[in-house]
């Protein structure tokens, strides 16, 4: 299936910056900035197994938490769809919403701010890990017997409203599931 994403923005003539992987990345000033990815169903992650991954760049001007990928615009914590945030500059947070509770891990002081990190979350229906450049930095099997709500959208670099969006350049986010019998691959790449 084919799917398209919408950018947000209040600033349209810096909306590209040099990349880590490619030739340009999505610069999110932090103020409305943002892309909406629109409801499919083969975004619904709630069989239970995924990874996201990304490159991130976070320049935070602040300690709030900084969304990498957020469904909270749309839906309560609860019904997070699995969600990367980069929040106290230097550290990154993972989980997702069950339909009843908020599953959810921070790592330590791992991130790089002004530089380049590769940032992945996956679950395999047991076991949840969030990795920074390549390092596990957390593996749980607190999120075991639970899987993700149905929440088939997402939006790129927004927290609950679009003044909460991202201080931070993000290319190369990957989104992969199994959507019935067919694993499912989303992959946001920035251009100009």
């Amino acid at each position: 299936w084919a799917h398209t994403a919408i950018f947000h923005s209040d600033n349209v003539t810096r909306t590209a910056a040099v990349g880590q992987t490619g030739a340009y990345a999505l610069t999110l000033d932090g103020t409305n900035d943002y892309v909406s990815v629109e409801p499919h169903s083969g975004l619904d992650l709630s069989g239970g197994r995924f990874s996201i991954a990304a490159w991130v760049y976070p320049s935070p001007l602040d300690t709030d938490p900084y969304p990498i990928v957020s469904s909270v615009a749309y839906t309560g914590s609860n019904y997070a769809y699995p969600f990367l945030n980069v929040v106290n500059r230097t550290q990154l947070s993972g989980g997702f919403g069950t339909g009843t509770s908020l599953a959810t891990v921070t790592t330590d002081n791992v991130l790089s701010t002004n530089a380049w990190n590769h940032v992945a979350a996956t679950f395999d229906g047991t076991t949840y890990r969030l990795y920074v450049n390549g390092v596990a930095q957390v593996i749980t099997t607190t999120f075991q017997s639970t899987v993700p709500a149905a929440t088939p959208r997402f939006d790129v670099g927004r927290g609950g409203s679009a003044a909460s969006a991202s201080c931070a350049r993000l290319t190369n986010l990957t989104l992969t599931t199994l959507y019935g019998a067919t694993q499912v691959r989303l992959k946001l790449d920035s251009v100009p």
